[in-house]
């Protein structure tokens, strides 16, 4: 059984409305999810508190779109391995990259 349900105008993992005037209706993203129970497949959107990630560094929660990656500070990759941080917690290296690379774009 592999079926889909459209729950319409609400996040698939907290299931909070992101109807406009919900004020969660902005920053939605669509998405879907699988449950494990039937391969049942939710089909909806997602908030942005459900799309908060942790830093790899100090497991604070990082806002949609605002986590920074190796890449970001042309960099392979971090010396202490991590994959997403928050800006607070870049090294005085890796936050001068990281500027140098969004400078380059302007």
């Amino acid at each position: 059984m592999n079926d889909t349900v459209n729950i319409g105008e609400y996040c698939v993992h907290c299931f909070h409305s992101v109807a406009p005037g919900s004020g969660r209706f902005v920053n939605r993203i669509p998405a879907d999810v699988c449950s494990g129970l039937n391969y049942l497949r939710l089909d909806g959107y997602a908030c942005a508190e459900c799309m908060i990630l942790d830093c790899d560094r100090c497991g604070k929660g990082i806002a949609l779109d605002e986590d920074i990656t190796p890449d970001m500070c042309n960099l392979d990759g971090f010396a202490d391995h991590a994959d997403r941080v928050c800006e607070d917690c870049l090294t005085n290296e890796e936050k001068e990259r990281w500027e140098s690379f969004y400078e380059e774009d302007e």
